[in-house]
């Protein structure tokens, strides 16, 4: 099972009711378009969002659906389609129609590294990559208890036999790729992994002692990580966590010379795209909302209470993300022990 599971909370500014099924309309009145104009867009589009209603992807995706109505003019209508480790909704997305008004949300490298376990019918190069929203990093996370002091210490830990085990996100997906691979480079040699059905559930049972440590999100164990509750040994990606700014790094502490893979697996990227063959009059008209979005009052609020960061990257750089995901990651991974 693939691990999206890091739960916020979506009661933010501007957060729409949303209906059992998980379907919510985002809109503006007393704008549409006149269909025979030609113009794009000129009717209601629909984003689907991969994960449950509450997640990490879900907000980032609900922060674009909830500010691009007004910018665009139209309507957008929100529907989670969790299921198949993300595959489920993001086949929906790329096999429907490619006329502009389809678009879906997924994490890179996420549903790539389910992909990879999971042939599908469609191809997820072909997909029409709009740009990334933004994203969050993955930690160590310890109980305080054990008093560790650091990576090196973490390392002789396992080494020696007092932990064994190390808890995660269920089995299958990025953040089981990751354990595989900080096991792989003996930076974390450990024994057991042992899955949990989501971040907050991982989080919960570090803090309870269950698991020495954890792999989970920056963002969702911050107010842990505040209260006492729990420390974070490492982050993963270069340059660090802005969460946890202080916190060393395992590539810029020159942990591992794979530095390329780690800076895939260290955290989750959250990014838009569109069915293969859509127009890049309707890519390029996405972009550019998404950007004048990304400068708008009600996005900075959002940052600000949620901590997530919204990251604009484009078609093209989205795009080589999930090539260097489909190729990088089975370089250094056994792809085989993801399923077991």
């Amino acid at each position: 099972m693939h691990s999206e599971g890091q739960s916020v909370a979506v009661t933010r500014r501007g957060a729409m009711k949303i209906g059992a099924a998980g379907v919510s309309t985002i809109g503006i009145s007393g704008c549409l378009v006149d269909d025979a104009s030609g113009e794009y867009p000129s009717g209601t589009l629909e984003m689907i969002v991969p994960y449950d209603q509450g997640g990490a992807t879900d907000a980032y995706s609900r922060i674009m659906a909830n500010t691009l109505p007004e910018i665009l003019g139209e309507s957008i209508e929100v529907n989670n389609q969790p299921g198949a480790s993300s595959l489920l909704g993001v086949g929906q997305v790329a096999q429907s129609d490619n006329d502009g008004y389809t678009l879906g949300s997924m994490n890179i490298p996420g549903t790539p590294v389910a992909y990879l376990g999971d042939s599908q019918e469609w191809e997820l190069t072909d997909l029409e990559y709009i740009s990334t929203i933004g994203g969050w990093q993955f930690v160590i996370l310890s109980n305080p208890d054990e008093d560790i002091d650091g990576i090196d210490d973490l390392t002789e830990r396992y080494e020696s036999g007092e932990f064994t085990n190390i808890g995660g996100v269920s089995t299958g997906g990025e953040i089981h790729a990751l354990a595989l691979f900080l096991q792989e480079e003996g930076i974390v040699p450990w024994a057991e992994y042992i899955p949990y059905s989501s971040g907050g559930e991982a989080i919960q049972n570090v803090v309870s002692g269950e698991v020495p440590v954890a792999l989970a999100g920056d963002v969702p164990s911050l107010e842990t990580v505040e209260d006492g509750q729990a420390d974070i040994i490492c982050t993963f990606m270069e340059g660090g966590s802005p969460v946890y700014p202080d916190v060393p790094s395992l590539i810029d502490e020159g942990y591992t010379e794979e530095e390329g893979v780690l800076d895939l697996l260290g955290g989750n990227t959250t990014a838009l795209f569109a069915p293969p063959g859509t127009s890049s009059e309707a890519v390029d008209t996405i972009m550019d909302a998404m950007e004048e979005a990304a400068e708008s009052d009600e996005v900075s609020e959002w940052e600000q209470e949620t901590q997530f960061n919204v990251d604009l990257r484009g078609p093209a750089e989205t795009a080589e993300m999930v090539d260097d995901s489909l190729t990088e990651i089975p370089e250094v991974i056994d792809m085989d022990l993801l399923e077991e």
